[in-house]
Order: structure tokens, then C-alpha cells, then sequence
């Protein structure tokens, strides 16, 4: 009996699971995409300079533009800047008034002068150009290097900062890319006296002398009492400067010091001419201070007398420089003499070449 009760039992629940499966409800279809709607203010595709409510698009005047990095005004002028890839970029000129982009150019480190963006020069790898496109001047980097900054120092000579990817420091490298307004010589007057008021100098016109055409002497000095005098000549068709200065009572030994005549020398680098501003003085003053020159004692030699000497052989000329000392005031006791005061004079002379010098000196 038990066992007919079990066997009904497992036929009704078989009845019912069959039932169960056959009424199963189908699962609902996925609903149908709603089309997408558009987002008010979503921005177009591209890169958007936007100038008076107007939007422009980067990558229509360049497709590698792929992000906009700088809007920067330059007189009537917006230079809009794009990132193309590293150590590249698109600069867009964008006049204000006409509301176009006048030029396009690619390359790095655009700079100018004077709010003016006519005078810009840019880099491209090795390369330097100007506004429109003309090579100024091309670097031999080693692979390692690349230009990372170009600055307008005046309008001859661009300030070139070089890196490398083996060095933290970047160096500074001067570069002329224009010629140079070519400097009357002998300097006039004028010329002179606006050299000299740089410089802290002033002029003694009176002094002034001319003996020829291509000869001139002028005399300067200084509130520290420093004088100095300047001879221009033109001889075998060369130029030749000399400038000498002196400073006299001076209750202690001068010591040497490249920075007590560094206006001197620039004073002499203008004059001259053809030289880039602080040349001569970096060359000079980057040398070693040598062992003073002291000569054999005598009748003829002054008392203390020491001297230093240096050249320099550059581009725009050759130049010798003298530091020299020797005692002023001095009283003749025995067994020795006792030096009251001190002079020193500084000497700079330029000529056009070595073989210039040798030439005039023979």
C-alpha cells in the first residue's frame, strides 16, 4: 500500500513539472535603440581656435595639429600655437583685423622682437629661419643635442640654447644671422661720445686731436679718476685701435682683476667694431691670469715695475691686452727705496688680422 501511495505521488509531481516547463513564459526581445540625441553646446570634431564667437579649425590648415597649446597676441596679430609631436609645433598667424591666418609655419621656439611679428626666426631640428621661411643659419648638433630656445639678443644675433639628452644644464650659444651695419673708422666724435656715456665714460673734446684723414686721438675719463685714451689709424690699409688707460696715486699694490677693466674693454670692442657685444671680453677674460712679467733691475726700469699679457685672435680682429704696474711717489732711502704710491695702466690694441699686427709692428 505504501508503496502504490509513493508511485502516485512521483507521477503527479512529473505531471506537474511537465506542465510547468510547457507554460513558460518566452523572455521579452530587447526594446529598439533610441536614436541619439544631440547635446547642446557638444564640441565639433578637430582642434578650435575660436576668435569673435568664429571657430577655426587647426587641423584644416595642418592635419598633424592635434591639440591647441597657446593663444599669444603680437601687435595685430594672434600667434596660435599647435602640438604636432615633440620638438614640433604649428604656429597659425592669425591677423585680427581681417580675421584670417596670413601664414602658416612648423617648426619650435618662434621668437621676436618688438612686438613685431615680422622679425620672428623659429627652429625646425638644426635649422633656424626667418618669417618667411629663409635659413638663417644651420647647427651641426651631434645627435644627442637639439635647440631648446632661441632669444632675440639685438637684431644681428640670436642667443641659441642647445640641450642634449646627456647633460641636465643647456649652453648658451651666440650666433650672428644678419650682416652688421658697417661702423665708420675712425669713429667720429659722435660715435664715440654715445659709446662712451654707455659706459660711464666722458668724453674731453677738447682733448680730441686729428693729424690725417684716417687719424684721430681722443681722451676719456672716469668719476674713479681712471683716464684713458684712444688712438683709431687706418695704416697699410688696415684698422688699428689703441686705447690706454692709467690710474695714478693709489696708496696699495694693484692686484689684477679682469672686472675692474671690463668696461674698458667693451669700450675698445664698440669702437672697433665687427665684434658681438661682450666677444672680447669672454675671450679674454676665460683665459688663465699667467705669471707676471718682471724685468731685471736698473737705471731705466721703474721701480716695481710687474706686467701681465694676453691675446685673443678672433673673427673680427686680433687683440693684445697689458696690465702693467710699477710704483709713482718714491723715496730713494737706503738701503732700499720706499714706495710712496702706485700706477697702472691697461693697454688694449686691436688690428684686423695677426698678420696685421706683425706687419705694422715689423
Amino acid at each position: 500500500m505504501n508503496l502504490i501511495k509513493r508511485s502516485c505521488l512521483l507521477t503527479v509531481l512529473c505531471l506537474l513539472l511537465t506542465a510547468c516547463g510547457a507554460d513558460s513564459p518566452t523572455a521579452p526581445a530587447d526594446p529598439p535603440e533610441s536614436p541619439p540625441e544631440e547635446i547642446a553646446g557638444e564640441p565639433v570634431s578637430g582642434v578650435i581656435f575660436t576668435y569673435n564667437g568664429k571657430d577655426y579649425d587647426l587641423q584644416e590648415r595642418n592635419p598633424m595639429v592635434n591639440a591647441l597649446m597657446a593663444k599669444t597676441p603680437v601687435g595685430g596679430t594672434i600667434v596660435v600655437e599647435g602640438h604636432i609631436v615633440p620638438n614640433v609645433a604649428y604656429y597659425g598667424i592669425f591677423d585680427t583685423e581681417t580675421e584670417t591666418f596670413i601664414k602658416d609655419i612648423e617648426g619650435a621656439n618662434l621668437t621676436w622682437r618688438d612686438d613685431d611679428i615680422s622679425t620672428a626666426a623659429y627652429s625646425l631640428w638644426s635649422e633656424i629661419y626667418d618669417y618667411d621661411g629663409g635659413l638663417l643659419k644651420k647647427l651641426d648638433l651631434s645627435d644627442s643635442e637639439y635647440i631648446s630656445g632661441l632669444t632675440w639678443k639685438d637684431s644681428q644675433h640670436l642667443t641659441v640654447e642647445i640641450s642634449s639628452i646627456n647633460s641636465e644644464s643647456p649652453e648658451a650659444l651666440e650666433i650672428t644671422v644678419g650682416e652688421e651695419p658697417a661702423l665708420a673708422f675712425p669713429p667720429t666724435e659722435e660715435t664715440v661720445w654715445a659709446a662712451a656715456e654707455k659706459l660711464d665714460w666722458v668724453l674731453n673734446p677738447k682733448e680730441t686731436q686729428s693729424w690725417a684723414e684716417d687719424q684721430i686721438f681722443y681722451a676719456l675719463e672716469r668719476e674713479d679718476q681712471t683716464r684713458a685714451s684712444i688712438s683709431c689709424a687706418v695704416a697699410e690699409g688696415n684698422r688699428v685701435l689703441m686705447e690706454g688707460c692709467a690710474v695714478t696715486l693709489l696708496p696699495d699694490k694693484p692686484q689684477f682683476a679682469w672686472e675692474d677693466w671690463q668696461e674698458a674693454v667693451a669700450l675698445a670692442e664698440t669702437l672697433y667694431g665687427g665684434f658681438s657685444e661682450g666677444e672680447l671680453y669672454q675671450t679674454l677674460s676665460g683665459q688663465e691670469i699667467p705669471e707676471p712679467d718682471i724685468p731685471p733691475e736698473g737705471t731705466d726700469t721703474p721701480t716695481g715695475q710687474e706686467s701681465l699679457s694676453w691675446e685673443a685672435e678672433l673673427p673680427a680682429g686680433y687683440g693684445r691686452v697689458q696690465w702693467s704696474i710699477s710704483a709713482g711717489t718714491v723715496e730713494h732711502n737706503f738701503p732700499s727705496p720706499v714706495i710712496q704710491d702706485w700706477r697702472v695702466t691697461f693697454t688694449v690694441s686691436l688690428y684686423e688680422s695677426r698678420e696685421a699686427y706683425e706687419s705694422i709692428s715689423a
